[in-house]
């Protein structure tokens, strides 16, 4: 590190000093044609010819990100010039203990026009590893947070290749929301605990984009046991998520969302549900193709063989543990209910208004249900 002059790239050099730990120099060749009247100036902006700095190093450790645990085992290819900088990283390791580590098969730092005050460094990685090791880097107190759930990395699985791209000014003091980040990143046979209703998502394939504007996913995977198609956006500094999903929920899928409908309902739903969530309600807007599904009884009068028609849509409402339905709107083979109604956290109903209460062609019924807890 001491083979850099200190009046040549002061910013860089300063990022150099204070974050590369150490490392074994291999060979450095430094060429300086610097005009003479620059030497008699306060920080000239030197051509880029006036400088001409190599190093190449191994067995680098150093820190990208205050607050980051440190890549180590890292080749180097420094270059320095009178105007740039470009640092080149290969075959570095990110070491989180318990056996956990990810790879860093490839990496850039580059400040260009280092002359400005403060210039502008930007880090370029590619990172691979398993769901445990990066579950275990997304629980650091710098990345606490970022992605709007907890994964626990012990039971977290699966093969994520990403890419990560970091702006930041080169001084002293750095605001963490002078960063600028981003990363994208390809998730393949995912598993984790928790991440629906307390339900896990297994064979997840999808990308994940986070940056400082949103975390975002996309994706399809198994969810309570069930194939599904997802996609989640959380912007920061807002409270709430956007997801949707479409998904093929049978009966024992449904029991494990707590929809326990059976002997009223059996057979496969198709569900469309898009939403929103936060840390007080979930809105979700269903659409439920109940074609494939046997009906008996669900509402008094109602049944319905597989293979007949019939659609329900609905929004749904959870809120301090009870749900409501609002703008009920089932149809098919004859049925038609429009209304709404609301449910305790046991799924004892709480109340019900349907104008709207047909069960065959003709009917003009309505229905109201009020519960008397006297």
């Amino acid at each position: 590190k001491r083979l850099w002059p200190a009046p040549v790239a002061p910013g860089a050099r300063t990022w150099v000093l204070e974050n590369i730990e150490s490392g074994l120099v291999e060979r450095a060749t430094i060429a300086l044609n610097i005009p003479l009247e620059a030497l008699a100036q306060v920080d000239p902006v030197l051509p880029d010819s006036a400088i001409k700095l190599d190093v190449q190093a191994s067995a680098m450790k150093f820190t990208p990100v205050d607050g980051l645990p440190p890549i180590g085992e890292a080749r180097a290819t420094i270059s320095v010039t009178g105007q740039n900088v470009r640092i080149r990283v290969t075959g570095g390791v990110i070491d989180l203990g318990r056996k956990r580590r990810l790879t860093i098969p490839e990496g850039t730092f580059v400040v260009t026009e280092h002359f400005r005050n403060p210039p502008t460094g930007v880090v370029q990685m590619k990172i691979e590893g398993n769901g445990e090791a990066v579950a275990d880097l997304l629980s650091r107190d710098t990345l606490k947070g970022e992605t709007g759930f907890a994964l626990n990395p012990d039971t977290t699985r699966g093969n994520i290749v990403s890419n990560v791209r970091i702006e930041l000014p080169l001084k002293r003091d750095l605001l963490r929301s002078e960063i600028r980040y981003a990363a994208e990143a390809d998730v393949t046979n995912f598993s984790a605990e928790n991440i629906v209703k307390g339900q896990k998502i297994e064979n997840g394939t999808g990308k994940v984009t986070i940056s400082a504007s949103q975390f975002a996913v996309k994706g399809e995977g198994r969810i309570g046991g069930a194939h599904a198609v997802f996609e989640y956006a959380k912007p920061r500094g807002k409270p709430d998520a956007e997801f949707r999903v479409v998904t093929s929920l049978d009966e024992a899928a449904r029991i494990r969302f707590g929809i326990e409908l059976s002997p009223w309902l059996t057979g496969p739903v198709m569900v469309r549900a898009t939403g929103i969530t936060n840390d007080k309600e979930t809105r979700i807007n269903i659409d439920a193709d109940l074609t494939g599904a046997t009906i008996t009884e669900l509402v008094p009068g109602w049944n319905k063989a597989p293979g007949r028609a019939a659609r329900a849509q609905y929004r749904l409402i959870e809120r301090d543990g009870n749900f409501k339905l609002e703008e009920i709107n089932v149809t098919g083979s004859g049925v038609h209910l429009r209304g709404t109604a609301e449910f305790d956290s046991e799924g004892a109903i709480l109340g019900a208004n349907f104008p709207t209460f047909h069960l065959s062609e003709g009917d003009r019924a309505t229905l109201t249900v009020e519960r008397n807890d006297g």
